[in-house]
């Protein structure tokens, strides 16, 4: 899209008034006037002519047409113009945005796996991929449960009991509890036999 605004200042638009004017363009020919006008204003190109004079001859044909009203036009279609654009460059930012948070959704729970080795030893994959709360679940039957009714929350923290303070001690709690579990994932591997549960 060509913009009006940018290539036809006020001095050339009026300028551009006045040359069509000039070469009676009512009952001229379109390709003769465009020919005449672009070579009175060598920086417009004969496209930009013919296009300018296509989108407004209404307006040019007009026997109380002036310069002023057709410098307002062309502001105006350049401030539609750039506003439709803006709206247009926000909606694509959104977009992007939901599209990203859709994907980071969708990624399966192999793929964290992936993610976790970055942090820690592959040793401590399947210990940090152990999840309490879904054994919960398992025990209750409800582990092939999409969602739950608050009866049921009400039933599962019930059965978790209440959470733990975030402490030193509790830090200290989970490490040792690792490092109980690579003595005997190392052993086990050392004995060649499968890895034990984790409890």
């Amino acid at each position: 899209m060509i913009n009006w605004y940018r290539f036809f200042h006020h001095d050339i638009s009026k300028n551009f008034f006045a040359l069509w004017r000039q070469h009676d363009a009512t009952t001229a020919s379109l390709d003769r006037v465009v020919a005449a006008v672009s070579t009175e204003l060598p920086q417009r190109t004969p496209d930009m002519v013919r296009a300018l004079i296509q989108m407004h001859k209404g307006f040019l044909s007009l026997p109380m047409a002036t310069d002023e009203g057709l410098y307002a036009i062309l502001t105006d279609h350049y401030d539609a113009q750039a506003a439709w654009e803006s709206e247009a460059a926000e909606q694509q930012q959104q977009q992007q945005v939901v599209t990203a948070s859709s994907s980071r959704r969708k990624v399966s729970r192999r793929n964290n796996v992936q993610y976790l080795r970055s942090f820690s030893a592959a040793i401590d994959d399947e210990f940090f991929a152990h999840s309490e709360f879904h054994d919960c679940l398992v025990q209750m039957n409800m582990g092939h449960f999409q969602r739950a009714k608050r009866t049921e929350w009400s039933a599962i923290r019930g059965s978790m009991g209440h959470p733990r303070r975030f402490s030193a001690t509790f830090l200290k709690e989970e490490r040792q509890k690792l490092l109980r579990y690579r003595n005997v994932v190392r052993y086990a591997q050392r004995m060649n036999v499968r890895r034990p549960c984790i409890t």
